[in-house]
């Protein structure tokens, strides 16, 4: 533990310390740090797409604030409030370590109802959306990881010394608490991934640096899909994430998507994928199906197409700006690339 850590040091003060000295640094950067709270804001907005950047100057954030239901109580890890009103924009529940249970998740959408649609619960975990409990959960429940706010909280900005200094505080205490960091990469060690290839040939070694850049790809790449395309969880699909190789004719892909195994008479799964294809180091979207040999296009179809290809710069910037600014850039395309797929050939057959 770094000895001088602001919020570290205040946590010794703080009862059941992990998840209640993280939410409340999390206010305290809301309440104190303009560049931080405005991006959190704009975050949040694009997740829900309800629209409300007028409230970000209007808006602050309070801790461990108690909500009676009827015959119980549930403390609320920190909820943004309009100062105009008063009225509860995000209610957020913070996990690290501690599970997010069933009974909670019943007492928050009880709670929400009260609002009528105008809240939003906010979970924060180490891991993203946990598909069990989102069939539990209000559906416009929004799903953060402490990763994606550690990368908030360095992203390059106008910020004052007061906001550097307890932005990277927040960021170092993230990482005492062995939070996953995603750290951007520069134009070589990008191109470096183009080795994997060779690998699979025998021809070349893996420095340990190239695991730990085909991890950090990987959990980005996770992260973006996840932001656009999690609804596709309650329609009973599943995360995966792999890394393909294919030594007869050498070919590495880093994926990250979602499928679904199909009950139908002539389909066997669903899926759409976003692929770092290593021969090229190109990023695109491949929306997917798998055909059962009782079809009568079994030996023609094509399996599937691609909905979005990004060129060598483009896909080299996504992973060399900060997670944040890749996050806005990629977004609307993979928005766009859902609307395919669910548009696409064999979706509702």
């Amino acid at each position: 533990m770094s000895e001088h850590n602001l919020f570290l040091t205040l946590g010794k003060y703080v009862q059941r310390q992990n998840e209640n000295l993280l939410t409340q640094s999390l206010a305290a950067l809301f309440n104190h740090c303009p560049v931080f709270k405005y991006d959190l804001l704009d975050l949040l907005k694009r997740q829900s797409g309800n629209g409300r950047s007028e409230m970000i100057g209007d808006s602050y954030a309070v801790t461990q604030d108690y909500q009676y239901l009827k015959n119980q109580r549930i403390v609320v890890d920190m909820e943004i409030r309009s100062k105009i009103n008063n009225s509860i924009l995000y209610v957020i529940e913070a996990k690290l370590t501690a599970p997010f249970t069933a009974k909670q998740a019943g007492k928050y959408s009880e709670f929400l109802k009260r609002w009528r649609g105008q809240s939003q619960l906010v979970l924060i975990t180490m891991g993203g959306i946990d598909p069990e409990l989102k069939t539990l959960l209000p559906p416009n429940t929004l799903w953060l990881t402490w990763t994606e706010l550690a990368e908030l909280a360095v992203r390059p900005g106008p910020r004052s010394r007061v906001e550097r200094f307890l932005c990277g505080q927040f960021h170092e205490m993230l990482k005492e608490r062995e939070v996953p960091m995603l750290r951007s990469l520069t134009s070589r060690e990008y191109m470096t991934l183009g080795r994997l290839v060779r690998f699979i040939e025998f021809k070349t070694s893996l420095h340990k640096d190239t695991i730990e850049m085909i991890n950090n790809v990987m959990a980005r790449m996770q992260i973006f899909v996840e932001n656009s395309w999690g609804s596709l969880l309650d329609r009973g699909y599943k995360r995966f994430g792999r890394l393909y190789s294919q030594a007869t004719h050498p070919h590495v892909e880093i994926v990250a998507g979602f499928y679904r195994e199909e009950k139908r008479k002539h389909i066997s799964e669903r899926n759409i994928q976003l692929s770092l294809d290593c021969d090229n180091m190109r990023l695109n979207v491949w929306g997917g199906w798998f055909l059962k040999k009782g079809h009568p296009e079994y030996d023609e179809d094509s399996n599937g197409e691609y909905l979005k290809r990004w060129t060598l710069p483009q896909s080299r910037l996504l992973f060399k700006k900060p997670l944040p600014d890749a996050q806005k850039e990629i977004q609307p395309h993979l928005d766009k690339c859902l609307r395919q797929f669910i548009k696409s050939r064999y979706f509702n057959v």
